[in-house]
C-alpha cells in the first residue's frame, strides 16, 4: 500500500490494470456537442452528483434501518450482516498442502502456520483512491471483516503491516488478546501505522523484540546525496520466539519498505539493513538458531533488482576480488538490462529520497555496491517463489511468484513476502560487519581451531530444520474485476498470504 492517496506502481511489465471510468461513453459524447461543454467539466459535474445519489441511498438505507428498529423489526442482522447492513463475509480461500508435507502436519504440534498482512491503514484510506469501495471503506465494517478473516485462517503466527494505532487500540490488541496470543505492535513516531508480531501462547514464547528505524542508520562520513534528507519513517519489527513443545528458536521479522515508486534505491538500502539486523539478531539472541522467516511488506516487485539480489543462486558480486568469493566456481550475480535500468532512473529520480553513499566505487555506479552489499548476505528463499507454482500454476509468474498479491483500484502486482534463509554460515554478516573483520576474527582463531571447527558435524541448513508444507493460495486477477476492498470480498487492497511450515 502506498504512502498518501498515490498507489506503488513500481516498474513492471502488464500489471498495471486500466481505469475503466477515464473510458468515454458515445452517448456522454454526445451530449457534450450539444450542450457545447467541454467533457472535463461535465465528467466533474456528473462525479458531485453520483456521490450526492449515493450519499442519499445511503440515508434512505439509515433511515429505513431505523423505522425498522422503532417497530420491533430486524434486530438481528440477517445472517452474514452487521448491525448497520453491511455485508462482513470475505472470499475464503484453501491451504493447500505441498508434497513434502508429512502425513501428521494437519495434527502435530510441530506444526505452525504463519500469516502476513498489510491491512490497509485507515488513516491512508482517500475516497477518490477507492472509488468502487463504498461502505468497505469504513472502519466500523473492515474491521469486522479482517476479524472474520482472521478467525477464519487462524493463524499460529501473525506478521501485520499498516496497523494503524487506532487500529490495534483497541481492536487488534482486544482480538488478539481474547485468542490468546502475545502480540507486539510498534510504530515510528512521526508515523500513523506501525507494524505487528503476534503468535499463540500455547504454541511459543516471546523471548525477544526489539526494533530499527532505518532513517537512524544512514553511512557515516560519506557524501550522500541530500544533506538533509527526508526521511522515510520505515523501521523493521525483530523478535525471537521458542516453539515450546520442541524448544526450538526461530527468529521471526517484519517489516514494510519504502513506497514510493521511484525509490528502488531506498528500498534496496533499507532490505539491506532489514536482513543484515534479522541475521544479527538470529546470531545474539536465538539459541542454537539458524531458523529465520522474514515477512512482510516489501513493495518490491519480482523483477526488482532487490529482489533479483536477495534471491539470487549466484551469490558472487561484481565488485568483489576473485578471493572473496566462497567458492572458486563462485559465479557473480548479474543484473540484468531491466533491472539496470530501473537502478539507474531511480538514482537519478528526485522524487525521492536518496540517504546513501553517491560517490562511484571503481568506476561503477553507486548503486552497484548497494546491490552487491545485499548479495553478499545469505540467499533469501521466497516460499511463494519456491512452491507456489506446483499448487496454482495457472496464478503464477514465470519467476515463481504468485501474479498478485495486491489488488488496488490503481496498481496490480506482487508485493507480499515469506522469506526463510537458504543457510547460516557461523560467521554470517550480521550488523556493522563486514567481509574483512570476519575474515580477521577467523584468522585470529589459529589454523588448529579451524581444523577442529571443520572436523564437526555441520550445522543443518535451514531448509533441514523447518520446512514450508503449505500456502494459502490467491486469487486470480482476472477473477477479482474491481480494486479492493470491496463489500463481500476482500477487506484491505492487499490479500494476506500464509504459509504452514513443520519444525523437523
Amino acid at each position: 500500500m502506498s504512502e498518501g492517496s498515490q498507489a506503488h506502481t513500481p516498474f513492471t511489465s502488464g500489471t498495471t490494470t486500466p481505469n475503466s471510468s477515464h473510458q468515454q461513453n458515445p452517448a456522454q459524447s454526445q451530449k457534450d456537442k450539444v450542450n457545447h461543454l467541454g467533457p472535463d467539466k461535465l465528467t466533474k459535474d456528473q462525479s458531485h452528483d453520483e456521490i450526492a445519489r449515493k450519499r442519499a441511498e445511503r440515508e434512505a438505507k439509515k433511515r429505513e434501518r431505523a423505522e425498522k428498529r422503532a417497530r420491533g423489526e430486524d434486530t438481528v442482522p440477517a445472517e452474514g450482516m452487521n448491525a448497520f447492513g453491511f455485508n462482513v463475509s470475505f472470499i475464503k480461500r484453501d491451504l493447500v498442502k505441498l508434497a513434502n508435507a508429512t502425513s501428521q502436519t494437519l495434527k502435530s504440534r510441530a506444526c505452525f502456520t504463519l500469516m502476513t498482512y498489510n491491512v490497509l491503514a485507515q488513516s491512508l484510506v482517500r475516497r477518490e483512491g477507492y472509488p468502487d469501495s463504498g461502505e468497505a471503506l469504513k472502519w466500523k465494517n473492515r474491521q469486522q471483516v479482517l476479524k472474520a478473516e482472521l478467525a477464519h485462517y487462524d493463524p499460529v503466527v501473525i506478521c501485520m503491516q499498516e496497523c494503524g494505532e487506532e487500529m490495534y487500540d483497541p481492536v487488534f490488541r482486544d482480538f488478539f488478546d481474547s485468542r490468546g496470543y502475545v502480540h507486539h505492535f510498534y510504530k515510528a513516531e512521526d508515523k500513523t501505522h506501525g507494524l505487528l508480531i503476534g503468535a499463540k501462547r500455547d504454541a511459543f514464547e516471546l523471548v525477544h523484540k526489539h526494533t530499527l528505524a532505518y532513517d537512524l542508520h544512514l553511512p557515516q562520513n560519506k557524501q550522500v546525496k541530500n544533506q538533509k534528507p527526508e526521511p522515510t519513517n520505515n523501521s523493521g519489527l525483530f523478535t525471537v520466539l521458542k516453539h515450546k513443545q520442541t524448544d526450538t528458536a526461530i527468529t521471526l521479522a517484519t517489516t514494510h519498505l519504502f513506497w514510493h515508486p521511484k525509490g528502488t534505491t531506498e528500498r534496496a538500502r533499507q532490505m539491506r539493513l532489514f536482513i543484515e539486523e534479522t541475521l544479527a539478531t538470529d546470531r545474539e539472541q536465538a539459541d542454537n538458531g539458524g531458523n529465520i522467516i522474514m515477512a512482510g511488506d516489501f513493495n518490491t516487485e519480482p523483477i526488482d533488482p532487490t529482489y533479483l539480489a536477495a534471491t539470487a543462486v549466484d551469490r558472487g558480486t561484481s565488485t568483489s576480488m576473485p578471493d572473496e568469493a566462497e567458492s572458486g566456481d563462485q559465479k557473480p550475480f548479474q543484473l540484468n538490462e531491466q533491472g539496470t535500468r530501473i537502478m539507474d532512473e531511480s538514482w537519478s529520480s528526485n522524487s525521492a529520497p536518496h540517504p546513501f553513499e553517491e560517490s562511484s566505487v571503481d568506476g561503477q555506479p553507486a548503486w552497484r555496491r548497494l546491490i552487491d552489499d545485499i548479495v553478499k548476505l545469505p540467499r533469501l528463499q521466497s516460499q511463494y517463489g519456491e512452491h507456489y507454482r506446483n499448487i496454482h500454476p495457472e496464478n503464477t509468474r514465470e519467476c515463481g511468484e504468485p501474479k498478485c498479491t495486491n489488488f488496488a483500484p490503481k496498481y496490480r502486482g506482487t508485493l507480499d513476502y515469506i522469506y526463510t534463509v537458504e543457510s547460516v554460515h557461523p560467521h554470517t554478516l550480521g550488523r556493522g560487519q563486514d567481509r574483512a573483520a570476519v575474515e580477521l576474527a577467523e584468522a585470529d582463531h589459529g589454523s588448529a581451531s579451524c581444523a577442529a571447527e571443520s572436523s564437526k558435524p555441520p550445522s543443518k541448513r535451514m531448509s533441514e530444520r523447518i520446512r514450508c508444507s503449505g500456502l494459502l493460495q490467491l486469487p486470480l486477477d482476472s477473477s477479482i474485476e474491481k480494486g479492493q476492498p470491496i463489500e463481500g470480498q476482500f477487506p484491505s487492497d492487499h490479500c494476506c498470504i500464509m504459509a504452514e511450515f513443520e519444525i523437523l
